[in-house]
């Protein structure tokens, strides 16, 4: 049984891929989380990135989510800033990117490979 849904959004010009998103609503939670979003550099600065990120807020919420996640690397300050404008905060919690036996034991507790959980809430 899938307790999960993932669905992945292209925004297109003609036949260019402008940016790409990937959304993951799990059934028996309040929440949505987006684990992928890339776009085009060329396109960086236009608002391009903010209306494929509304976009998938939205979908969530029409899915009865009230909560949108995402997870920054620790490192990605930028990043993680660019979603603070978009109204994001941090939530405190953190992981690691590698899980079990994917990661050599001299980075086990580097701070560069964790991951930040930010939240937003949507509708």
């Amino acid at each position: 049984m899938n307790d999960r849904t993932k669905k992945t959004f292209v925004l297109k010009c003609d036949d260019e891929v402008l940016g790409v998103i990937i959304i993951e609503i799990p059934t028996e939670k309040e929440y949505a989380q987006f684990g992928l979003f890339a776009m085009d550099q060329k396109y960086s600065g236009k608002k391009l990135g903010r209306l494929l990120i509304d976009h998938v807020e939205n979908y969530a919420f029409e899915r009865g989510k009230k909560i949108m996640k995402i997870h920054v690397f620790a490192f990605a300050t930028q990043l993680a800033d660019y979603y603070k404008q978009l109204g994001y905060s941090f939530t405190g919690n953190t992981t690691n990117f590698f899980h079990g036996n994917c990661i050599k034991p001299e980075f086990e507790n580097s701070q560069k490979l964790y991951l930040n959980e930010m939240i937003k809430i949507i509708g």
